[in-house]
């Protein structure tokens, strides 16, 4: 008998989640570029990781016919929050790149980072399970 992963569905959440966030990425600047609409940064930096919860969440929820109980939701939404953590860590050079940031930024990032991941965990939690409902048809 196969034992299941302690963090099921983890590599439809990273799948999902960079997808977004290159999708996400793209329409803000086309839509500055075309001078339509202004996204703000945080909805840059929150929706993906919502997005793509949901979506593992809605196919946890299919496979598997229930919604996770809350001590599985939350292991869940820990480790996807060291994912999301991650993925913004290989994406942060860039940034420093792209807009010059000097050394002294470096503890305000590591704070911002901090605090994101710490947000992103109650949004995986939140979503994850709202996902689960709707894949599961509860």
């Amino acid at each position: 008998m196969a034992r299941s992963p302690r963090t099921p569905y983890l590599g439809c959440y990273l799948r999902n989640l960079v997808l977004s966030t290159i999708g996400l990425t793209v329409a803000a600047l086309l839509l500055a570029r075309l001078e339509i609409l202004a996204v703000p940064s945080g909805g840059l930096v929150l929706l993906p990781p919502a997005i793509a919860a949901y979506m593992a969440g809605r196919a946890w929820g299919r496979a598997e016919g229930v919604v996770p109980a809350g001590r599985a939701a939350w292991h869940w939404a820990v480790v996807a929050g060291l994912g999301y953590l991650a993925v913004q860590m290989v994406l942060l050079p860039l940034g420093f790149i792209a807009f010059s940031f000097e050394r002294s930024m470096l503890l305000p990032v590591a704070l911002v980072l901090c605090a994101l991941f710490l947000a992103t965990i109650v949004i995986h939690r939140v979503c994850v399970v709202w996902g689960a409902r709707s894949g599961a048809d509860i």
